[in-house]
Protein backbone atom coordinates (compact mmCIF):
# COMPACT_ATOMS: atom_id res chain seq x y z
CA UNK A 1 0.00 0.00 0.00
CA UNK A 2 1.44 3.62 -0.65
CA UNK A 3 1.28 6.24 1.80
CA UNK A 4 -0.58 9.32 0.59
CA UNK A 5 0.60 13.05 1.80
CA UNK A 6 -2.06 13.36 4.56
CA UNK A 7 -1.09 9.83 6.13
CA UNK A 8 0.86 11.26 9.26
CA UNK A 9 -1.38 14.08 9.77
CA UNK A 10 -4.44 11.71 9.78
CA UNK A 11 -1.95 9.31 11.91
CA UNK A 12 -0.97 12.45 14.34
CA UNK A 13 -4.55 13.79 14.96
CA UNK A 14 -5.81 10.43 15.57
CA UNK A 15 -3.31 9.89 18.10
CA UNK A 16 -3.59 13.54 19.66
CA UNK A 17 -7.57 12.89 19.81
CA UNK A 18 -7.80 9.71 21.67
CA UNK A 19 -4.29 9.85 23.41
CA UNK A 20 -2.43 7.22 22.15
CA UNK A 21 0.87 5.79 21.18
CA UNK A 22 1.87 4.65 17.54
CA UNK A 23 5.09 2.84 16.74
CA UNK A 24 6.04 1.46 13.97
CA UNK A 25 8.75 -1.21 13.27
CA UNK A 26 10.29 -1.28 9.64
CA UNK A 27 12.06 -4.39 8.44
CA UNK A 28 15.09 -2.39 6.96
CA UNK A 29 16.01 -0.71 10.07
CA UNK A 30 16.14 -1.00 13.96
CA UNK A 31 14.78 2.16 14.53
CA UNK A 32 11.15 2.98 14.66
CA UNK A 33 8.70 5.94 13.96
CA UNK A 34 7.21 6.63 17.29
CA UNK A 35 3.52 9.00 16.88
CA UNK A 36 1.90 10.53 19.98
CA UNK A 37 1.45 14.29 20.05
CA UNK A 38 4.83 14.63 17.81
CA UNK A 39 6.44 12.10 14.85
CA UNK A 40 9.74 10.95 16.69
CA UNK A 41 12.40 8.69 16.13
CA UNK A 42 12.81 5.67 18.33
CA UNK A 43 16.02 3.25 18.60
CA UNK A 44 15.28 -0.45 19.13
CA UNK A 45 15.49 -0.14 23.44
CA UNK A 46 12.80 2.34 22.66
CA UNK A 47 14.60 5.42 23.75
CA UNK A 48 13.87 8.57 21.34
CA UNK A 49 16.77 9.52 19.49
CA UNK A 50 17.57 12.30 16.93
CA UNK A 51 15.78 12.26 14.04
CA UNK A 52 18.32 12.66 11.42
CA UNK A 53 20.59 9.89 13.92
CA UNK A 54 18.02 7.22 13.10
CA UNK A 55 16.74 8.08 9.36
CA UNK A 56 19.52 10.40 7.84
CA UNK A 57 17.84 13.49 5.85
CA UNK A 58 14.71 11.35 5.36
CA UNK A 59 11.47 12.92 6.08
CA UNK A 60 8.93 11.39 8.13
CA UNK A 61 6.62 10.45 4.65
CA UNK A 62 10.19 9.14 3.45
CA UNK A 63 10.50 6.81 5.56
CA UNK A 64 7.57 5.00 4.94
CA UNK A 65 8.49 5.15 1.23
CA UNK A 66 11.74 3.84 1.49
CA UNK A 67 11.01 0.93 4.34
CA UNK A 68 8.55 -1.64 4.96
CA UNK A 69 6.83 -1.85 8.02
CA UNK A 70 7.09 -5.24 9.91
CA UNK A 71 4.74 -3.95 12.24
CA UNK A 72 2.35 -1.45 13.92
CA UNK A 73 1.90 -1.47 17.87
CA UNK A 74 -0.74 0.73 19.45
CA UNK A 75 -1.03 2.03 22.86
CA UNK A 76 -4.08 2.95 24.18
CA UNK A 77 -6.23 2.73 27.26
CA UNK A 78 -3.62 0.83 28.83
CA UNK A 79 -3.43 -1.89 26.57
CA UNK A 80 -0.97 -3.17 23.41
CA UNK A 81 -2.55 -3.89 19.70
CA UNK A 82 -0.13 -5.14 16.91
CA UNK A 83 -1.24 -4.70 13.54
CA UNK A 84 0.88 -6.42 10.77
CA UNK A 85 0.17 -4.45 7.96
CA UNK A 86 -0.86 -0.62 6.95
CA UNK A 87 -4.54 -1.88 5.40
CA UNK A 88 -5.49 -3.41 9.07
CA UNK A 89 -4.30 -0.08 11.15
CA UNK A 90 -5.92 2.36 8.84
CA UNK A 91 -9.06 0.48 9.93
CA UNK A 92 -8.73 1.47 13.16
CA UNK A 93 -8.15 4.85 12.81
Amino acid sequence: MMVGANFLDKVLDWTRRTNSLVEFFFNETLYRVRIDKFIRAEDASGNIVPWSKAFGTKKPIDVFVTFHIKRILVKRDGKEENYSNLEEFLKLI
